[in-house]
C-alpha cells in the first residue's frame, strides 16, 4: 500500500498533497471529465446522459491521472466512449500496452513536461479497475 502523503507540519497540523499519487487528484480530475462531457454534449446537441451518444476522448498520458479520472467518470455512468492515450517520446504507457514492457528508462526532456514520466504511478490503479478489483496482480 502506498503512503497517503499525509504528514504533520509545525504546530501539529496535518497536511496532504493533492497529486496523482493519492486518490485526491484523480477524484478532482474525474469532475473535470464530467464537465467536459456536459460541454461537449451541449456543443454537439446531445441529450446529456444519452447512452446511445458516447463521446470519445483523447487524453495526455504521463502518470495516467487524466486516464484514471476519465475512467472513473465513465464507471460512474458518464457516457464516455473510448479513451485514447497520447504520449511523447517517454512512452512507457505505450510500451506496456504494445509490448508488455514495464521498466524505467532514461527520461528525455521534451516540451510536454507533464508527460515526462518514468513510471506512471496510476498504472496500478488502472489495472485494479480494469481487472474488477483483482488485488493479486
Amino acid at each position: 500500500v502506498k503512503d497517503s502523503g499525509v504528514g504533520a507540519a509545525e504546530g501539529g497540523r496535518l497536511f496532504c498533497g493533492i497529486n496523482s499519487y493519492n486518490i485526491g487528484r484523480p477524484l478532482v480530475q474525474m469532475t473535470l471529465f464530467i464537465w467536459i462531457y456536459l460541454r461537449m454534449a451541449e456543443k454537439l446537441g446531445l441529450s446529456p446522459g444519452d447512452e446511445n451518444s458516447l463521446i470519445d476522448m483523447v487524453l495526455p498520458t504521463g502518470a495516467m491521472g487524466n486516464l484514471t479520472g476519465a475512467y472513473m467518470a465513465k464507471q460512474m455512468g458518464v457516457p464516455i466512449g473510448k479513451l485514447y492515450c497520447g504520449v511523447n517520446i517517454n512512452d512507457i504507457t505505450h510500451r506496456v500496452i504494445d509490448r508488455g514492457e514495464f521498466h524505467q528508462q532514461k527520461i528525455e526532456k521534451t516540451l510536454s513536461e507533464a508527460l515526462n514520466v518514468e513510471v506512471p504511478y496510476n498504472f496500478e490503479r488502472i489495472l485494479f479497475y480494469l481487472t474488477g478489483g483483482n488485488e493479486s496482480l
